[in-house]
């Protein structure tokens, strides 16, 4: 990551107002508000900047450049005396005086101009959108172009990165001349380095000049160069992971309807931070995060964000090198994508605050399961998750050390096992020792799955008139499909883009699971599919509308299962070959997943035989689904039904409910089979994977014929 340092920006800018000299006699009517401390406060649209502009009498006038100009917004000034503000417009400058301590006049201007800009020109006069080819390596994008009109210079695709850097080692090979100095701030700190103020950057059919570079020392040795969004400051252009393109658009293209939009802050005008979402069991942690492609983690919590509701206290460590640790990555989401599998970096909590931007940093271990769109004109980042987010693990098996590097693996073992036989005085003992650790490893190995055929993955979208809304629908096809003319069960799977399984997506661990105990059973297989919520689940899993303790459930419960039995099932059974009987179709779903399923079961009981619900959320607004079953149960209970209620020992005020709902189905319904299973230790949470198991070889053994 690169950024400019503020003074250095300043002083590049002062050249450019010079006849503006004589500003305080020409401009005698300028708003004034007051000040007695040379920091004030930035609110530019959404950004909030504390600490960001520093009074400098000195500078006629200190110039703001707001972070997106081209964006209509608010900009505010605050002082710790007094306030302003303006509604800025692309082009425009407002101009107004801080007076500091009642007698220096601060000339200050909000400027929504660029305050300086590549000029970019496009080689190919045809092509409909200009194009820029990338691969992934070490979850970091890399593209070859030219720099001065040398070929083949190794480009790194760096979001973090504040200004376009050289590495020392390519810079006769980019014949890269430096004609000043320059503060550079990244991983190596705040350093003045040597500064090239003209060069000539090549990629696809584009060509910016001039562009200044700064040298570096942190960068390896394949790699040549790293540019960033300022080369796009003004642009919409698309991340295509799924092709390998970075696309530059004229406008939004049309398919950005089919992306989830999100608000974008400009970290000084140049480097993109989206809001994502911490929870914490249940206690949910917003903040701005740097969309850095250029980290190749998942990323790093700064103290920030680590300092507010001793938010640092709720990851789980697992070891501390220098001024960070290492932690289990908490439930992360981003809009409507979730992330619970493998690591993430804490910056230790220190006096001097934080030397991230924001919240931290989402790094591109993450980034890279979305194909994204950039729109710097109007400040919004569009995500769509692609083929990196939906692929299966590579590995069939996983240990919870696999979502580790494998050396911290070896430092973690090392560590252990010095500590464990320094502690033995005898030869046995030491030998005890080093089981001790073989179990450790081996323990903590995962099921072995099979790998599924990707011939046989699919998905499509579906424009749904009940919701108005378009979904996105994951498919798999059992083993053999292609081979014959057999119908199948279907299984439909409520958030299925959940990670919290490691290594695998609830979608992908299930289909995993259905093949292996197809197999195993010598049964038929499972068409499995994979509903994403069109919405929030606060919004489609939920029944009626309730607010408790921060939450709100907004009641699209009916319109969403409408749309599942006339819209969905039907496509279904139409494209695949799909058995079209209730007791050929089973639903799963988890927590609110798992209150949707129970709701269907008692209000749409047509639609499926059998309901697998994981820690259902029956306490939902009064147990409002239990008082459904009553009011339909003369309907219904004749029917045969398949029903498996699974829970976590550790989670009591699920299980009372939940016992109910099992009693009266053991009690009212002659032709149900159903089992209530409560894995003891285990939450709401830790449940689930185990649950899944049970469920799933519950549905195998017993599902109606």
């Amino acid at each position: 990551m690169v950024k400019f340092t503020l003074i250095h920006m300043k002083k590049m800018l002062i050249p450019i107002f010079i006849v503006l000299v004589g500003l305080c006699c020409a401009q005698t009517e300028l708003p004034i508000i007051k000040a007695n401390s040379k920091n004030t406060k930035i609110f530019d649209g959404l950004n909030y900047k504390p600490n960001f502009w520093y009074l400098m009498p000195e500078v006629k006038p200190d110039v703001y450049f707001v972070d997106i100009p081209r964006k209509s917004q608010t900009v505010k000034f605050v002082s710790d005396l007094d306030s302003i503000s303006f509604n800025t417009s692309y082009g425009q400058n407002h101009d107004f005086i801080i007076l500091l301590d009642g007698k220096d006049s601060c000339f200050t201007r909000i400027s929504a101009t660029y305050p300086q800009k590549n000029s970019s020109q496009s080689l190919c006069q045809h092509c409909p959108n200009d194009t820029i080819p990338f691969k992934v390596k070490g979850n970091k994008i890399y593209f070859s172009g030219k720099l001065n009109g040398i070929e083949n210079i190794v480009f790194q695709f760096d979001l973090g990165a504040g200004a376009a850097n050289i590495s020392h080692h390519s810079v006769k090979k980019a014949r890269v001349g430096f004609d000043s100095k320059g503060h550079l701030r990244n991983s190596d700190g705040n350093n003045e380095v040597s500064l090239s103020k003209s060069n000539t950057i090549e990629l696809g059919s584009l060509k910016w000049e001039p562009v200044e570079m700064y040298e570096t020392k942190n960068m390896e040795r394949y790699e040549d160069a790293i540019v960033g969004n300022a080369l796009f400051r003004d642009k919409i252009y698309e991340i295509n992971y799924d092709k390998g393109l970075i696309i530059l658009h004229k406008k939004l293209p049309r398919s950005a309807s089919n992306f989830v939009k999100h608000d974008m802050l400009l970290d000084q005008g140049i480097r993109p931070a989206i809001e994502a979402t911490f929870d914490f069991h249940g206690q949910k942690e917003r903040d701005w995060f740097l969309f850095d492609t250029g980290n190749s983690s998942n990323g790093i919590v700064g103290n920030t964000f680590s300092a507010k509701n001793g938010n640092y206290k709720k990851f789980k460590k697992l070891i501390g090198f220098g001024d960070r640790k290492i932690a289990f990555l908490a439930d992360l989401s981003i809009g409507n994508s979730r992330f619970s599998s493998g690591t993430i970096v804490l910056e230790k909590p220190n006096s001097k605050g934080s030397q991230y931007a924001f919240g931290g940093v989402i790094g591109n271990k993450i980034l890279k399961t979305f194909n994204v769109i950039i729109d710097n004109q109007q400040g919004h980042i569009y995500l769509k998750p692609n083929k990196v987010y939906h692929k299966p693990s590579k590995s069939s098996g996983q240990s919870i050390f696999g979502m580790l590097p494998f050396p911290f693996l070896l430092a973690v073992l090392f560590l252990i096992v010095r500590s464990k036989i320094r502690s033995k005085r005898t030869i046995g003992d030491r030998k005890s020792a080093f089981f001790f650790i073989l179990f450790l490893v081996f323990s903590c190995e995962k099921e072995t799955l099979p790998f599924l055929d990707e011939s046989l993955t699919t998905e499509f979208f579906i424009d749904s008139k009940e919701k108005n809304k378009t979904y996105r629908i994951w498919v798999q096809l059992p083993k053999g499909y292609q081979n014959g003319s057999q119908e199948y069960p279907t299984l439909y799977v409520l958030d299925p883009d959940d990670k919290s399984i490691v290594g695998n997506s609830n979608f992908f661990y299930i289909a995993k699971k259905c093949l292996a105990l197809s197999e195993a059973k010598k049964t038929t297989g499972t068409i499995v599919i994979g509903i994403r919520h069109g919405d929030y689940r606060e919004i489609d899993y939920t029944p009626t509308k309730f607010s408790i303790k921060g939450f709100s459930g907004e009641g699209g419960a009916e319109a969403f299962v409408n749309f599942i039995k006339k819209e969905l099932i039907p496509k279904v059974e139409k494209d695949y070959r799909a058995l079209s009987h209730r007791d050929q179709r089973c639903i799963i779903g988890h927590s609110l997943g798992g209150l949707c399923g129970a709701f269907i079961f008692a209000n749409h009981n047509e639609a499926f035989g059998n309901y697998l619900l994981l820690s259902p959320t029956l306490v939902y607004d009064n147990e409002i689904v239990l008082q459904y079953e009553q009011q339909t149960r003369k309907g219904i209970k004749d029917r045969p039904q398949l029903v498996y209620l699974g829970l976590g020992g550790t989670e009591p005020n699920m299980v009372p409910a939940a016992e109910l709902l099992y009693n009266r189905i053991k009690k009212y319904y002659p032709n149900a089979k159903s089992k209530l299973y409560i894995k003891p230790g285990k939450g709401h949470n830790s449940s689930k994977d185990g649950n899944i198991k049970n469920a799933l070889e519950y549905y195998f053994t017993n599902r109606i014929k």
